[in-house]
C-alpha cells in the first residue's frame, strides 16, 4: 500500500535538530521511501510504500518526539478514476 505521510516540528529547537539529523543518518526504514521531501518549516513530505499498519508505526514511531504526523493510504490516479467511475454507476443505477 501507499501512503503519504506530512510532518511538522513537534518543538523544534537546535537541540532536538542535531538529535533528530544524528537518528536519521543512522535509521533503517521498515518501509520504502518512493520520494521524501523536507519542507523548509523544518518538517517534511514522503511518499512510501508499507505492506501493513505495523510497518508505518513502526516507521514513524521513533520520530514522534519530533514530529507531529499525518499519514494517509493513497492511491494512483489511473487506478482511482476507475474506481470512482463504478462507484457512481452503481449510485446512478439505485432510485
Amino acid at each position: 500500500m501507499l501512503f503519504v505521510a506530512v510532518y511538522r516540528p513537534r518543538n523544534p529547537s537546535e537541540e532536538s535538530q542535531k538529535r533528530g539529523l544524528a537518528l536519521f543518518t543512522s535509521w533503517q526504514p521498515p518501509f520504502e521511501f518512493k520520494h521524501h521531501w523536507a519542507r523548509a518549516d523544518g518538517g517534511g513530505i514522503a511518499v512510501f510504500e508499507a505492506d501493513s499498519a505495523a510497518q508505518v508505526f513502526e516507521g514513524t514511531s521513533p520520530w514522534t518526539a519530533f514530529f507531529e504526523f499525518e499519514v494517509t493510504p493513497v492511491v494512483p490516479i489511473q487506478e482511482a478514476v476507475p474506481i470512482s467511475m463504478k462507484n457512481q454507476a452503481w449510485m446512478d443505477s439505485v432510485a
